[in-house]
């Protein structure tokens, strides 16, 4: 489960877990937590149709990976460790968080990122959106 795979590598990479400690939620960030934090959720996970009209075992998911911390800085810090940990998963091997079955993944690629203040929280934002490419 490629949700799984993600928090796994955010949490068990040392250079975030330096940063957020095990502070990685799905969705939403939970009351009274301590910040940095991270939240992730999946845009889209979709099949990849092939020409003879199957499907391959292929599928690219989009995650949405948000930074919040109380600085500006510190969310943009966080966020670029966010960034050189998940483009790094295939130069080291392909093989993403420590699951069972371990999530193996073909690419990774950043599709966008935008940076916001959050007036009802204030607290600072970075968002960030990457296309997985993986087997399941």
């Amino acid at each position: 489960m490629i949700q799984a795979a993600l928090q796994s590598q955010l949490v068990g990479t040392q250079d975030v877990a330096a940063l957020i400690e095990s502070r990685v939620y799905p969705h939403k960030l939970p009351q009274g937590v301590a910040f940095p934090a991270i939240t992730y959720s999946l845009d889209q996970d979709s099949l990849t149709p092939l020409l003879d009209g199957s499907v391959s075992s292929l599928r690219e998911a989009l995650a949405l990976v948000d930074c919040w911390a109380k600085t500006y800085i510190e969310a943009v810090v966080v966020a670029d460790t966010v960034v050189e940990t998940l483009l790094g998963v295939v130069a080291a091997g392909g093989e993403m968080g420590d699951t069972d079955p371990v999530q193996i993944v073909d690419s990774v690629r950043q599709e966008r990122r935008f940076e916001l203040f959050e007036d009802d929280t204030l607290l600072y934002r970075v968002s960030l959106q990457f296309a997985i490419a993986y087997y399941p």
